[in-house]
């Protein structure tokens, strides 16, 4: 009888052994882990929305943390401005530079004004000159 016993004691605690050892089907499964569901084909139903910048560029900082609530108007991330502030300078750059040429145009257009004034003085001088000349040529 106590042969019976012992083997039955034996029996028994190698089948709780078992089962706390057993990994997915042990004891901590069967206390814990039971209650929760598990499945290699999961589903998330969620809203998801499509954020897109209007310029493109490298994010240097994210000012909103997973899963926190956003209105409309709130930042969400800033993008490097490097790359914008250059092509801002180049721009610019280019802006003085066509606002000096069209300085130089006008100082030039001035010059000619001047030489067309001079030539025009020079035309009629030659012509009082030969107004002169030919009353000269019949006085004498």
């Amino acid at each position: 009888m106590w042969k019976r016993v012992l083997k039955f004691a034996v029996l028994f605690l190698l089948t709780i052994v078992a089962l706390g050892t057993a990994g997915h089907y042990g004891s901590a499964y069967w206390f814990e882990n039971r209650f929760i569901e598990s499945t290699d084909n999961a589903y998330i139903r969620g809203h998801i929305v499509a954020v897109a910048p209007r310029v493109s560029g490298y994010v240097t900082e994210v000012a909103v943390h997973d899963n926190q609530s956003v209105k409309a108007g709130d930042l969400l991330f800033r993008i490097d401005s490097e790359h914008y502030e250059a092509r801002l300078a180049q721009r610019l750059a280019a802006l003085d530079a066509a606002k000096a040429a069209s300085e130089r145009l006008v100082e030039e257009k001035a010059l000619q004004q001047a030489l067309v004034d001079e030539a025009v003085a020079a035309l009629t001088a030659v012509r009082a000159e030969a107004k002169r000349a030919a009353r000269d040529r019949t006085a004498a």
